[in-house]
């Protein structure tokens, strides 16, 4: 049985005693605990996997516990409110095992995981296409308008009037989701924008939004220390809320001795709500592999001494070796320590016409992941020599509080802003290019 909530309504930034950071979802949590699990000091043995779709928690999802050395400690499946538990030793691994209707199936799996633990995970579906009609407040006198929301968006040029009304398609959407609004008079002249958020909606419903617009306002976004090798950079500002990315904007900017800076407008935010992930995103031309920047909060002007903060890049990317279960690359020796690597592994296996994708965070303690061998009913997804793999995508990550907040929370963004939006502070990622990507 599935039981519908609200998804992710309240997104907190909690500290742990290993400087970790956690995103809570208050209307889900089962049990009362402090920031880290725990009662005392002495640690909650238990492990806990919470999986979520659009819709909200997801019920009947297998989940593996294995310990450090592979051995299964529980299977079980998640309950009405998305949850699975096990106590377990310290260093072993959960995997979730998801039937995404209509994408194949996915498996998320958590390695170097600690007593205490919650692992949350989002699974692909959920949510539903929808046409509302939406009507908003018009702005004095102009007729053009900019709807975003996590779900889908609309660009209308209405007549003027005090109010405007228009259909929006949605897709995949939940029943409640956020709004974005812009308007200009379509001459590229000055925007006014206001958010709306928790805002129910369904198919064929008249939905009504009430807000102030304010004059979007200019900002500034510099870079010094840049390495040498990078010549051209991208800067970006992103609005997210707590479902998700609804919005931005960005300028490319050529780099002269190792500096670059551009303005662009941005939305006046709230001290609630929404908030702006300034984004950098760059190629130092090292190998198949691109350096982003996330920090948030980012709501005037944002500046970037990249003097030590760019993880190493990649010089070879990623292969899977299926004998040894293990996913093997090559970074160059110099850059700061990342604190985590994430894979995303597409699993063919052609005679039987199937296929399915396998989704890995580990900490970052050497160039390699080895995935679990997976017990039991769920052995059948465990790679076989006439399987062919591929690496969908690959990056390692640095970030406040650590692994600590990457394994609980890697498998739950729904992007690298949504995840940075939840962080005080600076999200840095390396990220493989890979030209072909399969499904």
């Amino acid at each position: 049985m599935r039981r519908t909530l609200p998804l992710l309504p309240l997104l907190i930034l909690a500290a742990c005693d290993d400087g970790g950071g956690a995103i809570v979802d208050a209307a889900t949590i089962d049990t009362p605990m402090n920031d880290c699990g725990c009662v005392g000091d002495t640690p909650d043995p238990m492990v806990t996997v919470q999986v979520v779709d659009t819709d909200g928690p997801l019920a009947g999802v297998p989940v593996y516990f294995l310990d450090g050395l592979g051995a299964q400690v529980a299977m079980t499946a998640t309950d009405a409110l998305g949850l699975a538990h096990a106590a377990m030793p310290t260093g072993g691994s959960v995997t979730a095992v998801m039937a995404d209707g209509g994408f194949g199936e996915r498996l998320a799996t958590a390695l170097g995981v600690l007593p205490g633990d919650t692992i949350y995970v989002r699974a692909r579906g959920g949510g539903n296409d929808m046409l509302i009609d939406l009507t908003i407040p018009a702005n004095g006198t102009n007729g053009h308008y900019m709807v975003d929301t996590p779900c889908g968006s609309a660009d209308v040029l209405t007549e003027v009037g005090t109010t405007a009304t228009f259909q929006v398609q949605l897709f995949g959407c939940g029943a409640t989701t956020d709004f974005k609004v812009s308007a200009d008079n379509g001459d590229g002249g000055p925007v006014s924008t206001f958010i709306a958020t928790n805002v129910a909606v369904a198919d064929a419903a008249a939905v009504t939004l009430t807000g102030t617009y304010a004059a979007d306002a200019t900002v500034t976004q510099s870079y010094t220390n840049l390495p040498p090798p990078v010549s051209f950079v991208n800067g970006e500002r992103a609005v997210v809320a707590a479902r998700g990315s609804l919005w931005k904007t960005g300028v490319g900017l050529d780099v002269v001795a190792g500096a670059a800076s551009g303005t662009f407008g941005v939305p006046v935010l709230g001290a609630t709500g929404p908030s702006l992930v300034a984004i950098t995103t760059l190629n130092r031309n090292l190998g198949p592999s691109e350096s982003r920047v996330l920090a948030h909060p980012a709501d005037g002007d944002y500046a970037l001494d990249a003097t030590g903060v760019l993880l190493p890049p990649f010089i070879a990317g990623a292969q899977f070796d299926i004998a040894t279960h293990t996913l093997a690359w090559t970074e160059d020796t110099t850059g700061a320590t990342p604190d985590l690597s994430f894979a995303s592994l597409q699993v063919n296996r052609p005679q039987l016409k199937q296929s399915w994708t396998w989704d890995v965070v580990a900490p970052h303690t050497a160039t390699a992941i080895v995935l679990p061998v997976l017990p039991g009913t769920a052995a059948d997804y465990n790679p076989i020599a006439t399987d062919d793999v591929f690496v969908n995508d690959h990056l390692t990550a640095a970030l406040p509080g650590g692994y600590a907040v990457g394994r609980s929370y890697a498998h739950l963004a729904t992007s690298f802003e949504h995840f940075a939006s939840v962080l005080t502070g600076r999200l840095v990622i390396e990220r493989q290019l890979i030209l072909t990507k399969r499904r």
